[in-house]
């Protein structure tokens, strides 16, 4: 009889301590399905995530002035520099989720590039658009005179409260400072092509594949900021785009950022390409991006009129309409020398290409 009501306490207790289990994983379950800001990794970006501990630990830290210095490498480029350049935004995001205030020094760099002050903006505004994250940021302007004036003439002070004075840069012609948008704009697709047309002295018939290429990328970043699987998932959904005029070479160079997914997480896996991901042993971030460009069938919506916006790019660099297409998307480096991926990951696309009039 004891041994009896032993058991029937055990089967009591073991189903409490069961439904305490399924009540605690719904929660969890829960909480996870519907906080987009709460952290976590499918198809390869993150929303930002805040504790209160976390969030009270910044308001302390602000309070006695206590910031985080993040020093910015020398060589400040992600094209030039990937891993250093991208594991110091890693850094700065790792700072603000543990809730510490960070002082950008970016005295010591020497060189800087354009690609690298748009990522930097798209870092900055995902973490201020992120309505679970408080933050606090301070910094020193670049040493070299170099790098200052790249900063002014790229309209970097456009984005960011600096309290420096900003140049009248009216009469500045040689540039088309960083623009930014959400959907395709025609517009600044027009204004970069009469820009081009200007300075290379094209006509319009000549120019008509650049303004096709530039709309098929700022659509782009609306058509694959989101996956169905995750609705909720937080991804900013911009572009930027900068264009400068090289007179030696009499050339235009480009770069557009798109804030979005990024490459290798929008196309579509093909056969036991997602068992070979768990495993360790799917394609290379890189691999994905090539298969994307030559047009295999990448679309992860299936509709055959989608997946061939990279292809027609990668066609007028193929047929020398560009020269010097280079890709950065997620962990993969894709240029006609370099073919790899990275050990850090960049949020979204870059791309970067050159025209001339002897193309």
């Amino acid at each position: 009889m004891k041994k009896l009501r032993n058991k029937l306490w055990m089967d009591r207790h073991a189903k409490k301590k069961h439904m305490h289990e399924l009540k605690r994983s719904e929660k969890n379950r829960y909480i996870y399905i519907y906080e987009p800001y709460k952290k976590f990794e499918i198809y390869g970006t993150e929303g930002y995530y805040q504790s209160e501990k976390a969030k009270k630990r910044l308001i302390r830290k602000v309070s006695k002035e206590s910031y985080d210095t993040l020093e910015a490498p020398e060589n400040f480029s992600i094209f030039m520099n990937p891993e250093e350049s991208l594991s110091f935004f890693s850094d700065i995001e790792t700072r603000i989720e543990f809730g510490s205030p960070v002082y950008f020094d970016m005295k010591s760099i020497v060189q800087l590039s354009i690609d690298t002050i748009m990522y930097f903006l798209a870092i900055l505004k995902r973490i201020k658009s992120s309505k679970s994250v408080v933050y606090s940021f301070k910094g020193s302007w670049p040493s070299n005179q170099k790098c200052r004036d790249l900063l002014d003439s790229s309209g970097f002070l456009k984005y960011v409260d600096s309290g420096r004075m900003k140049k009248d840069l009216s009469l500045l012609s040689e540039v088309i400072q960083i623009e930014n948008g959400q959907k395709a704009d025609n517009s600044i697709a027009k204004k970069v092509c009469d820009f081009a047309m200007s300075k290379l002295n094209l006509k319009r018939v000549e120019i008509k594949k650049l303004y096709v290429m530039i709309i098929e990328l700022m659509t782009n970043t609306k058509h694959h900021a989101y996956n169905k699987a995750r609705k909720n998932q937080f991804v900013l959904t911009d572009w930027y785009i900068f264009v400068r005029f090289i007179n030696d070479n009499q050339a235009l160079r480009f770069i557009f950022l798109d804030t979005g997914l990024g490459i290798p997480f929008t196309v579509k896996r093909k056969g036991f390409e997602p068992a070979r991901e768990l495993i360790g042993l799917g394609p290379n971030h890189v691999e994905y991006i090539n298969s994307a460009l030559k047009g295999e069938f990448r679309s992860r919506t299936g509709e055959s009129y989608r997946g061939r916006g990279l292809p027609k790019i990668y066609s007028y660099f193929t047929n020398q309409y560009i020269n010097n297409l280079t890709i950065i998307s997620n962990h993969g480096y894709f240029a006609e020398d370099k073919k790899e991926d990275m050990n850090k990951r960049l949020r979204g696309t870059l791309f970067y290409w050159e025209l001339s009039k002897e193309s």
